[in-house]
């Protein structure tokens, strides 16, 4: 005769339904804002390529050095496409996993409150980068 846990598909040990418990379904949300996160940073990633580009050569034209922040963008220009695989890597992650316990849910939620924080801090560092070399050279005339 079978036991009344085989007939009814009820797991044996409690310790499996302390994880089901603590498992919740993939919020959808998450998602969404990672993937957005993804295709902003490919957009910055390109226009930055672009607009770096354009004042490279304007900066040629000036023929003094450029401050450090400056030099550092132009020369780095080309690995900025790289910081979109951090988020289409948590992106792919959320997207494959069906459940995540509290614990993962937050500390991917940090990731992307950092990222979208960390997308902000990048485009102004550019921003201000690009304009030095210009305030610079109004304040000498």
């Amino acid at each position: 005769m079978q036991n009344n846990a085989t007939l009814t598909n009820e797991p044996k040990s409690s310790s499996s339904n302390q994880a089901d418990s603590q498992s919740h379904p993939r919020p959808r949300w998450m998602l969404v804002i990672s993937l957005v996160l993804t295709v902003t940073y490919l957009l910055v990633a390109i226009g930055s390529h672009f607009v770096i580009s354009a004042f490279e050569e304007v900066f040629k034209s000036f023929g003094s050095s450029l401050p450090t922040l400056t030099q550092f963008l132009i020369d780095t220009q080309d690995y900025y496409l790289l910081l979109a695989f951090i988020p289409l890597g948590l992106s792919l992650d959320l997207w494959r996993r069906e459940v995540l316990s509290r614990r993962l849910q937050s500390l991917m939620l940090g990731a992307l409150i950092g990222l979208g924080i960390l997308l902000v801090v990048i485009f102004q560092v550019i921003v201000v980068g690009m304009y030095l070399p210009v305030f610079q050279l109004g304040s000498v005339t």
